[in-house]
């Protein structure tokens, strides 16, 4: 059965959370994940914050960091699919449910500013590993990790990410090139003052998939360069983030703006994206847009409306997707939504598919 394979590369790593708690604290993603960019093993902050804000009732304290001691923790990411989507040329449906993610972590921080990350695919046995050396405001950090661009997203269907990463509906590229498990190594350099935070890095190519060898033949014009500033903005009950964000290699680019706001029950968030020359003369453009409706603290509604356009010289080569869903913290831990997905092309809106996700880490 080829298409089992096929959607389970397609919906990899999905999750419906989105970066929402650094615009509820007013502050980067950093504060809360070991890897400055977001994403990943949290920090004990980070776990706190969570417990806080996620469960519907306040915990009096965090039991649980995943301490092994005075400098390592560990911790994992469990995520558990079942996906029902119309079958092709018939009314019936498909269902399908397979394990999605199982994801181990390890951090060594040495609690003056020296942490150490690794990270394990247990499923694919890919690893990577980064090292990250923090002096006051500014930090240095090499190994193998993804650039810090946009709203790192932790569904990597997102447009905005690495969308179908098999395109379903006859395009050359259906989504950015932020493959799943397709990591650079290289060298990055942050610099953050109060609500200002600008990182800058040099990494092996990855944007166009043709430097396939680690990086040991390619050119200084290969490389890619990446910069991002960032700014927490308002106070009080509004609060807010912008950023920019910019990857060049040799003539392929890529230059986007993101957003975001929070005011009481209502979160807000939003990325346009614009992709130069990864195909050669090609410009595409990607955007996304999130309204979260929080009542009640532990339940939370969301409606996602997403774009992408793989050639903006022609009419006829867009993508839209509209999704619905529901996410419910019932218990430290375990995270349960569900999610409606309508894609409309040129030949018209399909019919929905269904998502339902149990995701568990600790």
């Amino acid at each position: 059965m080829k298409v089992l394979p096929l959607l389970v590369l397609c919906l990899e790593s999905l999750v419906l959370a989105v970066p929402r708690y650094a615009l509820l604290n007013g502050t980067s993603c950093s504060h809360c994940h070991v890897d400055p960019a977001g994403g990943g093993i949290r920090t004990e902050h980070g776990i706190d914050i969570v417990s806080q804000l996620e469960l519907p009732w306040t915990p009096k304290a965090t039991t649980y960091t995943g301490a092994l001691g005075q400098h390592l923790r560990m911790g994992g990411d469990l995520r558990f699919l079942t996906y029902s989507y119309p079958d092709t040329g018939r009314l019936s449906r498909q269902t399908l449910m397979f394990p999605m993610q199982m994801d181990a972590y390890l951090i060594w921080d040495s609690r003056d500013g020296l942490t150490a990350s690794l990270e394990q695919d247990l499923g694919s046995r890919q690893g990577r590993f980064w090292i990250r050396q923090a002096w006051g405001r500014y930090s240095l950090r090499a190994g193998i990790f993804q650039p810090d661009f946009g709203w790192k997203l932790p569904d990597h269907t997102a447009f905005i990410r690495a969308g179908n990463s098999r395109p379903r509906f006859g395009l050359p590229r259906e989504g950015l090139p932020f493959q799943q498990r397709v990591y650079p190594a290289g060298v990055e350099g942050a610099w953050q003052s109060g609500r200002t935070r600008l990182v800058l890095a040099l990494t092996n190519g990855f944007l166009t998939g043709k430097n396939l060898q680690n990086g040991r033949s390619e050119t200084w014009n290969q490389k890619a360069r990446s910069l991002k500033i960032e700014r927490v903005l308002g106070r009080g009950p509004l609060r807010g983030l912008a950023a920019v964000s910019l990857v060049k290699e040799g003539k392929a680019s890529l230059a986007g703006i993101q957003g975001g706001w929070n005011w009481g029950w209502w979160t807000w968030l939003g990325e346009a994206d614009r992709m130069l020359n990864v195909e050669p003369g090609v410009p595409s453009l990607a955007t996304y847009s999130r309204l979260l409706l929080s009542p009640h603290q532990g339940l939370e509604g969301s409606l996602t409306w997403e774009f992408f356009d793989h050639d903006i010289r022609y009419a006829n080569n867009a993508l839209n997707r509209l999704s619905v869903g529901i996410n419910w913290t019932p218990v430290p831990f375990l995270e349960i939504v569900l999610e409606n997905r309508w894609f409309r092309t040129e030949a018209g809106t399909q019919r929905p598919e269904t998502l339902l996700l149990i995701h568990s880490w600790f």
